[in-house]
């Protein structure tokens, strides 16, 4: 029993999925007689095509392994992960005590809508090492890191198009309540 177990024990993957995640407020001011919206749209660092974001998330994930010839072909003995996170919120310096209110909600809102972006990013990270560990040994060792690596990016490309889909329907968090007119 023990030769059987050391045997399956040698021919486990050794794997680590790494997370960092980078909280990076920005401050937003009022100016005399401006609105909150005005005052978030005014003072936000995030553009994209044209438009002005008040909360983003940006991710990637990036992996490694390493791989051992045997009896079978090339396989894949340990797996790193990478995943990292930066989210990027707005913080209220001032304001009367019903915009700090209001804002708090706001922030709130968009704080789940980018916690939400998180999750995908961490969902990549697993699905991704989970796959490393579970590919079937190769011919050789160059077949091996073009599969792995074909298959990582695979498994990125479909969680970005679900990452998609959640915007959509989300409206960028507007049906989660980071809407502000």
């Amino acid at each position: 029993m023990s030769v059987v177990l050391l045997a399956f024990m040698s021919t486990a993957v050794w794997a680590q999925v790494h997370t960092e995640l980078d909280w990076q407020p920005y401050p937003v001011r009022l100016a005399e007689g401006e609105t909150l919206a005005e005052a978030l749209d005014r003072s936000s660092p995030i553009r994209q095509r044209a438009l002005v974001y008040h909360a983003t998330t940006d991710w990637q994930v990036q992996w490694r392994f390493w791989w051992q010839n045997s009896d079978h072909g090339c396989v894949i003995e340990r797996v790193r992960t990478d995943v990292t996170v930066q989210i990027q919120l707005p913080e209220l310096v001032d304001g009367t005590a019903a915009q700090q209110a209001e804002f708090s909600d706001y922030r709130e809102a968009l704080r789940v809508h980018e916690e939400g972006h998180q999750q995908f990013a961490l969902e990549a990270g697993e699905a991704i090492d989970r796959a490393l560990q579970q590919l079937p040994p190769a011919s050789n060792c160059r077949a091996l890191e073009v599969d792995a690596n074909a298959l990582g990016h695979h498994i990125l490309e479909r969680v970005r198009e679900r990452e998609f889909d959640y915007d959509r329907r989300t409206n960028h968090g507007e049906t989660q309540g980071a809407w502000m007119e």
